[in-house]
């Protein structure tokens, strides 16, 4: 019988188009995150092991390089011989892929607005991608006008009064920018705002029996419409009035969220404002956005810079605290004890202003981390999502805490599920679960947050991709990984080294430390250890 011809990779990597390039990477893995952990796959390993090599390599653009015998190879540990002809392995294991992946959509991932799909006769997946209606990419700032919400139904004024007066307080809250309040009966807001980089928020409460459609839309001053959001609340134990409070808070999270509408056009801009506490803050979210030390001095030089026009209030000593946290966390500190002193004081100055300051407890979390008091950093940590139940970073920020402190299982979990809702966070969010999947030994998983890490000189990108490809057996790519870390930081070829950079700043116990290490060891090419 002659051997069975090999599937090409067809379709838009077969033109010479990437099937990646039109589709947020950090949707794709998202989804892939969620897929694994799926039902379908959860307890599949050679086709969480499939899925997980066909994705990370297109994204990393080699979608040409996929065949039926780099598949074999590199996913499915079939020897360095593997040609495929007789041995049917990788054409058998693309059709229950192909299988679950249909089970998945159908399932647990129905509502999903990124779909990843193996087309029959190809092995490279395709991507597409359903956008909700908002669109993030906000281009002015600094300011933010709330028009009174407008009423349609007998009961409506009062509730939209209610929702209105919520919203503003849910706000102004966040500190982020200025939020002004429309009274009604005054001039058009366009009049009021003479600033073109304000924005506007508006909308509408439609009252029925026992329930109302709240609707927001946030636009300029010019009438454009950047972002908006529908939601139907209804009357549970505490009634309506209490479903509004619990929407307001919700919808200014959305705004003004670390991923929030706001917030993603502000690290995108060019210039900064004048007035010092909004620069500040600017500056804070900018660092947010790209971690890397640079960010950090030059977001101290700006926060110092607010704080010595007199500005105190809470936020603003907070930021500036976060940032002498960020400074020892990053090993970019000239004096550690006195950046986690500086910290702590300012920590609790913005606490003793406002004792619903949760920023302030996550500073205090990031310092007891830093001094290895890991029940303070779980005490601490609680706290912090306790008062800011709303916020996603916030949430995700209390997971990596809880992780960080030992308790991994529980601090993934929680990562992932704020993750999955809200993928525009950061992306060194996937820093902390491409940690916490090593150390449970869900190298898939691992993989895919990993793939979303560049190079930088906390080489966590390589490093965590190095280890999670050694744990799947994946040597080639994990050695080419781990010259990359080499290359970033010689001195990790120590293992004192490696393991600093493995657990600096979080609690790992000594057997998964040693796994991990060792993982890493096992694929570091003799010849490039010599050289360092």
């Amino acid at each position: 019988m002659a051997p069975a011809t090999e599937p090409t990779s067809q379709g838009e990597a077969a033109e010479g188009r990437d099937p990646a390039a039109a589709v947020p990477r950090e949707q794709v893995l998202a989804t892939l995150d969620r897929i694994l952990g799926s039902p379908s796959f959860r307890h599949a390993e050679r086709s969480r092991a499939f899925l997980v090599y066909v994705v990370t390599e297109t994204l990393a653009g080699r979608a040409s390089r996929i065949s039926e015998r780099t598949v074999g190879r590199g996913a499915l540990d079939r020897g360095p011989r593997f040609t495929g002809g007789n041995d049917a392995s990788v054409r058998v294991r693309a059709s229950r892929v192909r299988r679950a992946l249909e089970e998945f959509y159908t399932g647990a991932g129905e509502g999903e607005s990124m779909s990843i799909t193996l087309p029959s006769g190809s092995y490279v997946p395709t991507f597409s991608w359903a956008p909700e209606s908002s669109t993030p990419d906000v281009a002015r700032e600094l300011g933010l006008w709330v028009e009174p919400l407008a009423a349609v139904g007998e009961a409506a004024p009062l509730l939209a009064a209610l929702a209105t007066d919520a919203l503003v307080r849910h706000l102004r809250q966040w500190s982020a920018v200025p939020v002004e309040e429309a009274t009604g009966e005054g001039p058009n807001c366009s009049e009021v705002v003479a600033q073109p980089r304000w924005h506007v928020l508006s909308g509408s409460v439609v009252a029925y029996e026992s329930s109302l459609r709240a609707t927001v839309l946030l636009g300029d001053t010019g009438g454009a419409t950047h972002w908006s959001r529908a939601s139907d609340l209804s009357a549970g134990a505490g009634g309506l009035f209490e479903a509004v409070e619990a929407w307001s808070a919700v919808t200014a999270a959305a705004i003004l969220d670390h991923d929030g509408a706001l917030v993603r056009s502000w690290s995108q801009r060019q210039e900064s404002p004048r007035d010092p506490p909004l620069r500040a803050r600017v500056a804070w979210f900018r660092y947010l956005a790209e971690p890397i030390p640079e960010r950090i001095e030059a977001a101290i030089a700006d926060a110092d810079g607010a704080l010595a026009s007199g500005e105190r209030e809470p936020r603003l000593l907070s930021i500036r605290a976060a940032l002498s946290t960020s400074r020892v966390l990053q090993r970019c500190s000239d004096d550690e004890v006195k950046d986690l002193a500086v910290a702590e004081e300012l920590a609790r100055e913005a606490i003793a202003l406002d004792a619903g300051e949760a920023h302030a407890h996550f500073v205090l979390a990031g310092v007891a981390r830093a001094r290895g008091e890991w029940p303070l950093v779980l005490e601490h940590a609680r706290t912090a999502a306790g008062l800011s139940r709303h916020s996603p970073a916030s949430q995700f920020t209390a997971g990596a805490l809880v992780a960080a402190s030992g308790d991994w299982s529980v601090g993934v979990d929680r990562m992932t599920a704020v993750l999955s809702e809200h993928p525009h966070l950061p992306s060194n969010a996937h820093t902390w679960l491409a940690l916490g999947h090593c150390v449970l030994g869900d190298y898939a998983r691992a993989l895919g947050a990993a793939s979303v890490l560049g190079d930088d000189a906390l080489p966590f990108g390589p490093l965590y991709r190095a280890i999670a490809l050694s744990g799947l057996g994946f040597v080639d790519r994990a050695q080419d990984e781990a010259i990359r870390v080499l290359e970033l930081r010689p001195e990790v070829a120590a293992d004192a080294a490696l393991n600093g950079l493995v657990a600096r700043d979080v609690h790992v116990a000594a057997r998964d430390l040693d796994r991990l290490v060792q993982l890493f060891a096992d694929v570091v090419p003799p010849h490039v250890l010599g050289d360092h």
